[in-house]
């Protein structure tokens, strides 16, 4: 009910302040009217539920008790942790332009993996794939709260900006990333003992932006790859692919 009905108030054709006054009273009404029709608790309990285990709650508590128990239900948002038979990674999204516009994102996350090294050890590729399906008149056709602070960004409205994170395997090295095919400098971050790349990827309405980045396994034994990646609007498609070792980084 939510979307369906907010999608009901683009009604924005100009950009006076009395528009955007009117725009956001009717958000209120609407917001309004879904607390009231919702606010039951077992549904409450049920939609709490739902989003603990599509990751879109997650908890702390500094007691440990408290903590052991918020981890014995998965609601902590703990890093993707890797086994003997699976190294898991994490591609995580950030929207950079205050905006509402991911209702209008798809993503595709394409984890590959080949054996191209002397040395044994894996050659692992994260593919991420971002479409921006928002209207090409975004500016008329969309509500300027969907859209942002693009004004303020230097972007045209219904352009889209993401930072995203992708988390390597606990104790692999990153070598290498490319973004729509031409390959970029990184900057290489680490969390604890995971080695992160930073990407900011920039969208234009209809335009897709493909990144991936490469890493190498932290040993020898062979396994499976697999992607733990931001719960979105739009379900991300994850499907492993194959890797070409001609165009692996070697170092």
């Amino acid at each position: 009910m939510a979307w369906d009905t907010i999608r009901c108030l683009r009604f924005w054709s100009g950009d006076t302040h009395a528009d955007a006054v009117a725009d956001n009273a009717a958000q209120d009404a609407v917001y309004a009217e879904i607390v009231e029709k919702t606010f039951d608790p077992k549904l409450l309990l049920s939609a709490l539920t739902q989003a603990v285990s599509e990751r879109r709650v997650t908890m702390w508590s500094p007691v440990d008790k408290e903590q052991d128990l918020i981890e014995s239900f998965n609601a902590d948002g703990a890093l993707p942790a890797s086994d003997k038979k699976t190294d898991r990674v994490g591609v995580y999204f950030q929207e950079n332009v205050g905006s509402k516009m991911n209702y209008y994102l798809n993503q595709a996350v394409s984890p590959g993996q080949a054996a191209c090294r002397a040395d044994g050890k894996a050659s692992y590729r994260i593919g991420v794939d971002l479409t921006n399906g928002i209207p090409l008149d975004a500016a008329k056709s969309v509500s300027p709260s969907i859209l942002g602070t693009f004004d303020r960004e230097k972007l045209k409205p219904g352009v889209q900006r993401l930072i995203v994170m992708v988390y390597a395997p606990s104790g692999s090295q990153i070598v290498g990333a490319t973004v729509n095919g031409a390959a970029v400098q990184l900057v290489l971050f680490h969390d604890t003992d995971y080695p992160v790349a930073k990407l900011v990827l920039t969208m234009n309405s209809g335009a897709t932006s493909k990144l991936s980045v490469d890493a190498v396994a932290a040993g020898t034994a062979k396994k499976m790859l697999a992607a733990q990646v931001t719960p979105m609007v739009n379900p991300t498609a994850i499907t492993n692919v194959p890797l070409d070792c001609a165009s692996v980084a070697t170092q």
